[in-house]
C-alpha cells in the first residue's frame, strides 16, 4: 500500500466476486486491537499479547551472505518497479536500466477480478533468471485489504472464513492468487523449458512482492516449490538435477518487503516447515515505523520466515522515498541497497509492535 494513495479517498468499485468486508465484530475487533496504538518502534524479542506465535519461534538468526544482499536488491528492483504503477512499456526500461540487462521475457499475470485486473508480473532476464514479482496495493484497491472474509451474493449472508487445506487464509488475496495461478505456472514452465532448449539450466528464481503483493505471494510460494518438485523436481518423471528437493534451496527465494499478512498461525508454521524442509530462504524486511505493521488483522498476526527490522542506519537517509507512513518501496530499495553497500547483521522479528 503506498502512503500516497492512502491520503486521496479510495475509490468504491462495483464488486463482481463473492467477498466482502469481515463481520461487524472482526471490525470491532479489529478496531480494537490497533486503535491503543503509537507508532512506536519495532524491537525484538518483546511479545505482544494480541500474537499468536508462541514463545518458542524465532530463536535462530539467519545470517545474510553477500550473496544473499545481492538477491534482496534484485527483488527489491523488481517490486519497486511494479509499484510505480506504471504501464509495463513504461516501467521495464527503466527496470533495465537498474538492472543492467534487457528483459528476455515479460508476462503480465491477470487475476480476472475485473476490479483489480493484473496483480503480478513474470520476468525472465540473462537467460536464465526468473523472476516472479507480484504488485502491491493501487489506490482502488485500498479497501480490498479488508477483505478478509468470503461471502455469498445474497445481500444477507454471513461472511465466512477461507481455508487452505485447513488452514485460514486472507479470502480476497486467495482469489487474486487463484486467478493468476494456472497463468503462472504455465508461464514458469514454458521458461524453464526455453532455458533448457538453450541447453543451459535455470539458475535462480526469485518470488517478490510488496505490501499486499507479498501477502499473495505466500499464498502462492507452496504452489509454487510443489510444482516445481512435480515438474521438474524429485517428484518428476524425469527429474533436473538443479530442481531436487536438497537443490531447492540454491534455487529459490521468497523475498517480500513490508509483506500485509494474508494468512493465520496454521498456514504460517505449515509454510515455515516448507521452507526449512528444502532450505529456501523466506524473508520480510520491515521498515522500523512502518505503520501497515499496526493494521494487520488480528487472525493473521503470525510468524513468517524471518521478518527482519531495517537498522536505523539503513532507513533514516531515506525517509522522504519511504513518505510518510515508512512504507513505500523507493524507501526499501533505497535502504537495501545501502545494507548491500554496508552488510549489517539484522534482528529477525517475529511479533509485532510493542
Amino acid at each position: 500500500m503506498s502512503t500516497s494513495a492512502l491520503q486521496r479517498q479510495s475509490v468504491s468499485q462495483k464488486r463482481t466476486m463473492a467477498v466482502e468486508n469481515p463481520t461487524g465484530m472482526q471490525i470491532l475487533q479489529w478496531i480494537s486491537h490497533i486503535a491503543g496504538y503509537r507508532i512506536f518502534k519495532m524491537s525484538a524479542g518483546k511479545q505482544h499479547r494480541h500474537s499468536q506465535q508462541t514463545s518458542s519461534s524465532g530463536k535462530q538468526l539467519v545470517l545474510l551472505s553477500v550473496r544473499d544482499w545481492d538477491t534482496l536488491c534484485i527483488a527489491a528492483q523488481f517490486s519497486n518497479s511494479l509499484a510505480l504503477f506504471l504501464p509495463l512499456d513504461e516501467s521495464v526500461p527503466l527496470l533495465e536500466q537498474q538492472l543492467g540487462y534487457r528483459m528476455d521475457v515479460v508476462k503480465p499475470l491477470n487475476t480476472g477480478i475485473p476490479a483489480v485486473g493484473q496483480k503480478a508480473v513474470f520476468f525472465r532476464y540473462n537467460t536464465t533468471r526468473l523472476v516472479l514479482a507480484f504488485e502491491a496495493t493501487k489506490p482502488k484497491e485500498m479497501i480490498m485489504n479488508a477483505w478478509s472474509h468470503g461471502k455469498d451474493k445474497k445481500w444477507n449472508s454471513v461472511p465466512y472464513a477461507r481455508y487452505r487445506d485447513g488452514r485460514q487464509v486472507h479470502s480476497f488475496y486467495l482469489d487474486m492468487w487463484l486467478g493468476m495461478r494456472k497463468a503462472t505456472l504455465e508461464a514458469l514452465t514454458d521458461n524453464i523449458l526455453e532455458v533448457e532448449h538453450s541447453d543451459q539450466v535455470p539458475s535462480s528464481f526469485i518470488v517478490s512482492g510488496h505490501s499486499m503483493g507479498g501477502g499473495i505471494s505466500t499464498l502462492a510460494i507452496i504452489d509454487i516449490i510443489e510444482h516445481l518438485r512435480t515438474s521438474f523436481g524429485s517428484l518428476s518423471t524425469q527429474p533436473r538435477p538443479w530442481a531436487l528437493d536438497e537443490k531447492l534451496g540454491s534455487f529459490i527465494r521468497h523475498i517480500t518487503f513490508a509483506e500485509f499478512a494474508a494468512s493465520g498461525q496454521a498456514y504460517n508454521e505449515h509454510l515455515n516447515e516448507y521452507y526449512a524442509r528444502y532450505a529456501i530462504l523466506g524473508i520480510d524486511l520491515v521498515h522500523p515505523f512502518d505503520f501497515t505493521t499496526r493494521l494487520h488483522l488480528p487472525f493473521f498476526r503470525a510468524w513468517r520466515g524471518h521478518r527482519y527490522v531495517l537498522p536505523s542506519a539503513s532507513v533514516k537517509p531515506f525517509e522522504k522515498e519511504y513518505a510518510a507512513g515508512r512504507h513505500d518501496m523507493p524507501g526499501y530499495l533505497r535502504s537495501v541497497e545501502w545494507l548491500r553497500d554496508n552488510p549489517r547483521e539484522l534482528v529477525s522479528l517475529y511479533d509485532y509492535g510493542r
